[in-house]
């Protein structure tokens, strides 16, 4: 078993069947390959964010992006991995490009984290939900994966701005509006098997159009699958399992949420 993953079978005091399932996918991963993700429903199985065979062109170098996309300048950059603004000059759209940083890749649960991360919002194929374009890995190993940009202001802002005025019937009207967009995203998720575990203002994106997107789903859970944020301390107990902290304090996130 590999050192870090007996500190956490250790710590955490695991099942059984979460050990197996996570002895497995060290060593899918330290084959160079990463365990697929398929969601409940109808979801279609996605192919595995697999690197280019040796010898052959991958489209992208070392801290490179891949050769169809422009670099258009960096967007944000978290704990986990860092989003650019790219041009696909295949498709000629703009899109936002998220890799996990260079320094993590020796992280097995961080990798696999992003690898999951893609693969979850390339099935949560909703209106509210930003889709995944494409994916893969650069020629040094590290995941990428594009998706939608969505521009425009955080719930959160547009609930500060409506308290700094009056709020009228237009303005709860749009509130509501979104509010029940948001629903409709997560309740489409949760029917998939997928809990956000980070849902707050700031990570629901509201459009100039009246469009609203639930963002941010690195902390997502899947069902019956082994909970990396929790394993990796990105998460306290009380958020993983579902129950209010002892002394009935909120559940929240262990620290600042570190992935943009």
């Amino acid at each position: 078993m590999v050192p870090d993953l007996q500190v956490i079978v250790s710590t955490h005091r695991l099942p059984p069947q979460v050990v197996r399932d996570l002895e497995a996918l060290v060593a899918n991963l330290q084959r160079g390959t990463s365990a697929t993700v398929v969601l409940s429903g109808d979801a279609q199985e996605v192919p595995d964010l697999e690197p280019a065979p040796p010898g052959e062109a991958s489209g992208a170098s070392v801290d490179a992006i891949p050769a169809r996309y422009t670099d258009m300048g960096r967007i944000g950059v978290g704990g986990m991995g860092e989003v650019r603004r790219v041009r696909d000059r295949e498709l000629g759209r703009t899109c936002a490009y998220k890799s996990v940083k260079p320094e993590l890749m020796d992280k097995v649960s961080v990798v696999a984290r992003f690898v999951e991360e893609a693969q979850i919002g390339a099935q949560l194929q909703h209106p509210n939900i930003p889709p995944i374009y494409d994916g893969g890995r650069l020629s040094d190993g590290r995941p990428w994966f594009t998706m939608k940009e969505v521009q425009g202001e955080t719930l959160g802002a547009v609930i500060r701005a409506a308290h700094g005025g009056p709020v009228t019937e237009v303005v709860l009207h749009h509130l509501v509006d979104v509010l029940v967009k948001v629903c409709d995203a997560v309740g489409y998720a949760h029917g998939r098997g997928v809990v956000h575990r980070d849902l707050k203002p700031d990570n629901v994106m509201v459009g100039s159009h009246g469009e609203a997107f639930v963002l941010d789903w690195g902390l997502a859970k899947v069902v019956g699958r082994p909970d990396r944020a929790l394993e990796e301390g990105d998460l306290e107990p009380e958020v993983a399992t579902g129950r209010s902290a002892a002394g009935g304090g909120r559940p929240r996130a262990a620290g600042a949420r570190r992935d943009g």
